[in-house]
């Protein structure tokens, strides 16, 4: 709660993450985005769709090993949850077709 809020990101670097204005360069924000990808891993995916691939290129270079396992499983996780969502929006209309097999709608 209240130590992991303290421990977080600057005020001023969290705001800039958010309207996709930070320079990855400066030391607070790489600190917050490491601090995004190790405790939350949404703000780190809404801060990453909000910059530039060479500020992207820039954070990620700094990535030890590990952290860059870490950031590819985090998008992955993202990506299998959009797909996961799509199909399932699409399930009643699959099995109504015959599309779905033998799949129940519910």
């Amino acid at each position: 709660g209240r130590l992991l809020e303290a421990a977080g990101p600057s005020p001023r670097a969290a705001r800039e993450l958010e309207q996709g204005a930070a320079d990855v360069q400066r030391g607070d924000v790489a600190d917050a985005l490491n601090f995004y990808l190790k405790y939350r891993p949404e703000a780190l995916l809404q801060a990453v769709d909000g910059m530039g691939a060479e500020q992207l290129k820039a954070w990620t270079m700094q990535l030890l090993p590990g952290e860059m396992a870490h950031f590819w499983c985090v998008q992955r996780a993202r990506q299998l949850l959009v797909t996961a969502e799509g199909l399932a929006s699409r399930l009643p209309e699959m099995v109504a077709s015959g599309e779905g097999g033998e799949m129940d709608a519910e």
